[in-house]
């Protein structure tokens, strides 16, 4: 395990909180982030409890991809379970960002999927944003599977959203699955209020 490489990975994940709070996509303690570390079983998480905006070099927790606590004193975010299955399942996936974005779960409630009704969208998220109908406040294994279906055979949804909680983006390297996260709720708001109109 390379700390220069974690400690980028670190560097990388601070930025994409700290502009994921700064754009209002999460506030309050909300959310959650991961990194997946290349070459091992292992990952960054945010801490439970702590903002987007006050995550740090030593608050980030790193846990292998069983739920074992390497480094970090907090515990990780409560949808550590969700972020470890995505990547023991696509090992395309390197990074997840989950928001608590408003108008995502306004659209949510309501519909089934998201349309790319943007030219943006159209571009960069090709395919319908699907809503998955989740019971629970957190995914558990009961759920897990509406969630993993859309990751068998190595292919990647670039996002969902969970019915009433928000988004779920994953990609490659941190910065642009946080940018991914803004055009879903750029989006989803557009979509709010082409609805109204």
């Amino acid at each position: 395990m390379d700390k220069l490489i974690i400690d980028e990975l670190k560097r990388e994940f601070i930025d994409a909180a700290k502009r994921a709070y700064n754009t209002g996509i999460q506030t309050g303690t909300g959310g959650n982030i991961s990194v997946r570390i290349s070459g091992e079983d292992m990952m960054l998480i945010k801490p439970s409890g702590i903002s987007f905006t006050d995550c740090t070099m030593d608050n980030i927790i790193l846990t292998t991809l069983d739920g074992q606590v390497i480094e970090g004193d907090g515990k990780p975010s409560r949808e550590a379970y969700l972020h470890r299955e995505i990547y023991k399942l696509n090992n395309n996936i390197n990074s997840i960002v989950h928001c608590h974005a408003p108008w995502s779960i306004a659209w949510s409630l309501r519909e089934k999927v998201l349309d790319t009704i943007t030219q943006h969208a159209k571009l960069k998220l090709v395919n319908q944003i699907p809503v998955i109908d989740i019971i629970k406040p957190v995914i558990t294994e009961d759920e897990i599977d509406k969630i993993l279906c859309y990751y068998t055979n190595n292919t990647v949804l670039k996002a969902f959203l969970l019915k009433g909680h928000g988004i779920v983006a994953v990609g490659d390297k941190v910065r642009e699955t946080e940018y991914l996260a803004e055009l879903i709720e750029e989006t989803a708001q557009i979509s709010c209020i082409d609805r109204i109109m």
